[in-house]
C-alpha cells in the first residue's frame, strides 16, 4: 500500500526528527517534508529523515515587511507545486503559512491533521486565537499532547471537540533515560562538576524570556557557593537577551553555566542525570518534554503552581509546586530535604516512561494515522 504522509513545519527541528524517524521504524508510512524553515536545515540531516523534501527559495530583501510578504508567496507557490496525491498532511508550529497552506491541501484532497503545540495556543493573543479558529475548521483532526490544553480548547472552540484527540507526543532522552544505568558521579564527572559543588540546579530549558530567568537569578545571592546553576539557553532566544542574563549571572559571582551550543542527546542525558534539582517556572506550558525528562531521572522538580497538568495529577507523579514568591523557599527546602524529596521523585520513573516514551507511545500514532485515512474518530 502506497501509504505518505507530509509533515509541513521546521521539519530540521530536532522533535520533528525523531518523531518522523520513530514513525517510518513502526509503519509502512512513506514520509515527505515541506520545510517552512529551510535556512535552519541542514540538507544532508533531511535526506535521512525523509524520502523527499520540498522548500522555497528565502527573499533575502532587505525590508523586512517586504521580504516577508515575498516569502509567503513564494511558499504557497511552492506547496501548489506539490503532486496531487492521496495522502495526509499533518501540521507542525502553527504560522501565518499554515492557513493558505490547509485551503491548497483541501483543494488537492489531503487529510488534514494539525498538531498544536502549547506555544501555538497557550501564548496566543486575540489575533492568533481568532486565526487559529479558522486552522481548525479546515482540518480534519486536530491533535495536542496535554489534556489540559485539549479542554481548554474545547471551550474556547467548541465545534472542534469530535475532531481533537489527545496523543502522547515523546522524548528521545526519555528512552535513553530509562534504559540507561543512571550513575550522578559519572555524569558529573563528564561534565566537569566541581567537586566543591553539592547541588547542581538546572534553571528552564531554552533561551526564552518565558522561562523567566530572571526571577531566579535575583535569588541566587541568597545561597552558597556550594551550588551549581546551569542555564540551558541552546534555542528560543536572541544574543542580547543571552548576552543580559549572562551580564546578571556574573553580577551575582555565582558557580554558574551558561550553555548555548547545541547539545547532543548522549550529553543532554549526562546533563539531566547530574542534575539534583530541576526549577521549572515558565510563563505556560502543555507538557513539556524537558519536564518530563527530569521527573523520569528523579530530580527534584519544582514547578510552577499556574502550570497545569492532569496527566500528572492523575498519576500522582510528585513534583513541588511553587509561587513566584515562594520560589527562593522552596530552593531551600529542597536542598534541605534532597535525600527525602529525591527518594519521592525518584517512584516517578515508570510512570512518566508510560507518558513520554516514543517507544511506548509511537504505536498510538501509527494508529491515529490509520483511523484518519478512513475518516474514523479516534479515541485517545
Amino acid at each position: 500500500m502506497n501509504r505518505k504522509i507530509l509533515m509541513v513545519g521546521e521539519i530540521g527541528h530536532q522533535h520533528l526528527k525523531v518523531f518522523t524517524s520513530y514513525l517510518k521504524q513502526a509503519s509502512d508510512y512513506r514520509i515527505y517534508g515541506f520545510d517552512l524553515a529551510p535556512e535552519k536545515s541542514r540538507q544532508q540531516d533531511l535526506d535521512r529523515f525523509y524520502e523527499q523534501h520540498f522548500s522555497f527559495n528565502r527573499c533575502n530583501f532587505r525590508f523586512p515587511l517586504i521580504r516577508a510578504f515575498i516569502n509567503y508567496l513564494r511558499c504557497i507557490w511552492a506547496f501548489r507545486r506539490l503532486k496531487k496525491e492521496e495522502c495526509i498532511v499533518q501540521f507542525h508550529f502553527i504560522s501565518r503559512y499554515t492557513l493558505p497552506l490547509q485551503l491548497i491541501s483541501k483543494l488537492k484532497g489531503y487529510k488534514i491533521s494539525s498538531f498544536v503545540y502549547g506555544s501555538d495556543y497557550m501564548r496566543s493573543g486575540k489575533i492568533k486565537k481568532y486565526y487559529l479558529s479558522f486552522v481548525f475548521r479546515l482540518s480534519d483532526s486536530i491533535v495536542c499532547d496535554s489534556l489540559h490544553m485539549k479542554k481548554q480548547m474545547i471551550n474556547d472552540y467548541p465545534f472542534i471537540k469530535t475532531k481533537t484527540d489527545k496523543l502522547n507526543f515523546g522524548s528521545q532522552i526519555i528512552d535513553c533515560l530509562y534504559e540507561a544505568k543512571q550513575n550522578p558521579e559519572k555524569a558529573r564527572e563528564k561534565i566537569h562538576v566541581p567537586s566543591s559543588v553539592k547541588y547542581v540546579v538546572m534553571c528552564g530549558y531554552n533561551a526564552s524570556a518565558g522561562q523567566n530567568h530572571k526571577e531566579i537569578i535575583r535569588l541566587i545571592p541568597s545561597f552558597g557557593k556550594d551550588i551549581l546553576w546551569i542555564f540551558p539557553m541552546t534555542y528560543n532566544g536572541n544574543g542580547d537577551y543571552i548576552r543580559e542574563m549572562e551580564n546578571l549571572l556574573r553580577e551575582t559571582q555565582c558557580n554558574y553555566r551558561l550553555l548555548t551550543d547545541f547539545i547532543p542527546d548522549s550529553d543532554w542525558t549526562d546533563l539531566i542525570t547530574a542534575t539534583d534539582i530541576f526549577i521549572h517556572i515558565q510563563i505556560s506550558d502543555a507538557f513539556s518534554s524537558s519536564l518530563a525528562e527530569h521527573l523520569l531521572a528523579g530530580n527534584v522538580v519544582i514547578n510552577g503552581e499556574w502550570l497545569k497538568y492532569d496527566e500528572l495529577e492523575e498519576e500522582n507523579i510528585f513534583y513541588l509546586p511553587t509561587s513566584l514568591e515562594k520560589l527562593k523557599f522552596n530552593i531551600h527546602y529542597s536542598i534541605e530535604n534532597y535525600a527525602s524529596l529525591h527518594a519521592l521523585c525518584s517512584s516517578n520513573k515508570e510512570k512518566i516512561r508510560q507518558l513520554k516514551s516514543w517507544k511506548v507511545n509511537i504505536a498510538k500514532w501509527v494508529n491515529y494515522f490509520g483511523k484518519l485515512e478512513k475518516h474514523e474518530k479516534s479515541t485517545f
